[in-house]
């Protein structure tokens, strides 16, 4: 059984955000579409008999059925997200501490409250 959210991504990985006709999605193949679903596109290819596949196998039945917020594709089956989607880019994690390891702070300059000298700037000399 589905949950509600699954039943939802499901559902929007069928929807791609632009509108494609048939014909768009024959000059994209081999290629991808994307979807709803972030990082999850539809791959787009031609069978043996130069029909449009979805995700390798799904094919288009009933092409180009315009809609008042877009185009059709009537599939012969569910289109079924990879199992294994693609894996975002690596991040590298920040350095973390041992437990027995202590953080040494960075040495800081600090005003002590009374200067070293004093210099009039104020009143001029010939002493060099």
């Amino acid at each position: 059984d589905l949950t509600d959210d699954e039943i939802m991504g499901l559902l929007m990985y069928h929807v791609a955000p632009s509108i494609r006709t048939y014909n768009n999605l024959m000059m994209i193949a081999p290629g991808d579409v994307k979807t709803m679903v972030p990082a999850l596109p539809i791959t787009v290819s031609t069978g043996t008999d130069g029909d449009v596949l979805l995700n390798g196998k799904v094919k288009i039945t009933t092409p180009d059925i315009e809609a008042s917020n877009g185009i059709i594709q009537v599939i012969d089956q569910v289109i079924i997200p990879p199992i294994d989607p693609p894996a975002p880019a690596p991040v590298t994690p920040e350095p973390t501490l041992k437990p027995t390891e202590a953080i040494t702070p960075e040495p800081t300059l600090k005003p002590t409250g009374s200067p070293i000298a004093q210099v009039d700037t104020k009143t001029p000399t010939l002493e060099p």
